[in-house]
């Protein structure tokens, strides 16, 4: 009997202290959780205290008017460029890169200039080309992208991809031309890849981004080409050199990383507080990965709400920091690359699970758009270069003597802020940047061997660089998937 009574004081005292265990465990989750929507609140106040927008609709762009609006001719542009791609032989952009074998010269002969003109020169390119023509005279563009969905970026129509096969057959036209001695049409061709260009940067996403970079590295790199084989006038150099001047990708990027957190986080962090909002994210990351994420985000349903509210303040914390680094023009590049990395996916605590899955890696972008960027100072420079030769006769002793009359400024090595580096001969003169690897590679970027020099030739040291074929973008005609 007095086992039995022992028994139940012990049984008593347990449940006593089991009890007072579960207040105080719901107590600290309590206190956790006022910790975290104070982290929350403050990590918000940041964000508005800086003067960054913090709703979608302070990021969308403002509507545009039929009249102006480029999307819709883009949306008819996109199947008929589809068509003209494709894996069968007798596809448009299969045959031109068998051309491009068959042809490594740029400017072509009689013969191939036929054969090319007869693959362009039919009914559906010319259908494309004038809804290109259409486009590029419009001014404004808005998709109507529907930016509080989740995830937003799947909003994106699959017609933006005519963009970027949209300018390559501008390329090729810009060749033909060319080997028709047809420069205005040639350099009126490349004209219209910078307007496509310049539509894209009216949306604020990274994609769209990325995009528009492309786009400027392609046009340079046909331009530096059809300036090294053709004499074009120096109404068009200055023309192209007045746009590269006022060229600036930041405020872009400062605009994407706005864009990436408001909906990144002000839509997917909060619906992922629910449990359709995470079936939708599982969902997406699971197919987008195409691997099994249930392990990793097994993890994620155990975790109480005031870790992600942590996690989401960490975030905004993060984007805002990293906006401001890049909007930053006293920080030079390797400063601005290395506070990327840190606030990167490198910095990001290994248990904040879904800000590895959504943070993108800024650094290695922002260092793709330099060097674009670094391209488009160089080649404002090399259009200078020759527009000096043509009415002075030869090229000058130095960059500086550019100034004022056929440059503002000298623009400066965006990775190293020293000047650029200048060689010039007899007849021939050649300016680079070092490029991300802070190397001088002799004016050559090639990535079989590590050299990412950013540069422009012209002249003599123009018809050495392009005695060969040229490689990479300037040889691509396929679009990219």
């Amino acid at each position: 009997m007095r086992f039995w009574k022992f028994l139940k004081r012990i049984w008593r005292k347990l449940l006593l202290a089991f009890g007072i265990l579960l207040l105080a465990l719901a107590g600290l989750y309590v206190l956790w959780g006022q910790a975290a929507d104070r982290a929350l609140v403050q990590a918000q106040a940041r964000v508005r205290a800086a003067g960054l927008p913090t709703t979608i609709d302070e990021i969308r762009p403002p509507p545009v008017p039929d009249t102006d609006n480029a999307a819709p001719i883009i949306a008819k542009l996109g199947p008929l460029v589809k068509a003209l791609d494709g894996p069968e032989e007798n596809a448009l952009f299969i045959q031109l890169d068998h051309f491009d074998k068959a042809h490594p010269a740029y400017l072509l002969d009689e013969e191939a200039t036929k054969a090319l003109a007869a693959l362009l020169e039919t009914s559906p390119v010319r259908e494309v080309m004038a809804l290109i023509d259409e486009a590029v005279a419009r001014k404004g563009y808005d998709a109507n992208l529907k930016l509080d969905r989740f995830p937003y970026w799947l909003e994106i129509p699959d017609y933006r991809k005519s963009f970027e096969p949209a300018a390559d057959l501008l390329c090729w036209h810009a060749r033909l031309a060319a080997s028709r001695a047809q420069d205005e049409e040639s350099c009126a061709a490349l004209w219209k890849i910078t307007l496509l260009a310049e539509l894209r940067a009216q949306e604020p996403m990274l994609e769209t981004l990325l995009s528009r970079t492309r786009l400027w590295e392609k046009a340079m790199q046909e331009l530096e080409v059809l300036s090294a084989m053709r004499p074009l006038s120096s109404e068009w150099r200055e023309r192209f050199s007045v746009r590269q001047a006022q060229l600036n990708f930041t405020p872009s990027f400062a605009r994407s990383i706005d864009t990436d957190r408001i909906c990144t986080g002000s839509v997917a962090f909060d619906r992922l507080q629910t449990a359709k909002g995470f079936a939708e994210f599982y969902k997406h990351e699971k197919s987008a990965a195409g691997v099994d994420l249930e392990k990793e985000l097994r993890i994620f349903l155990y975790l109480p709400s005031p870790l992600l509210r942590f996690e989401y303040a960490d975030y905004l914390d993060r984007l805002r920091e990293m906006r401001q680094t890049v909007s930053d023009s006293t920080l030079d590049y390797p400063i601005t690359v290395s506070a990327l990395r840190r606030m990167g996916i490198v910095g990001i605590p290994k248990y904040y699970i879904i800000s590895h899955l959504l943070v993108p890696s800024f650094d290695s972008i922002y260092a793709s758009i330099s060097k674009v960027q670094a391209h488009v100072r160089v080649a404002q420079v090399g259009l200078a270069l020759e527009r000096f030769r043509l009415a002075k006769g030869d090229y000058p002793a130095t960059l500086a003597e550019l100034i004022p009359e056929f440059l503002p400024t000298v623009p400066s090595d965006l990775f190293t802020g020293q000047p650029l580096i200048y060689r010039h001969e007899p007849g021939g003169a050649e300016v680079h940047s070092v490029g991300p690897n802070f190397r001088d590679d002799d004016g050559i970027e090639s990535r079989d061997e590590d050299k990412d020099d950013q540069g422009w030739a012209t002249g003599t040291m123009a018809a050495r660089k392009f005695a060969s074929p040229p490689t990479g973008p300037t040889a691509t005609t396929k679009p990219a998937p």
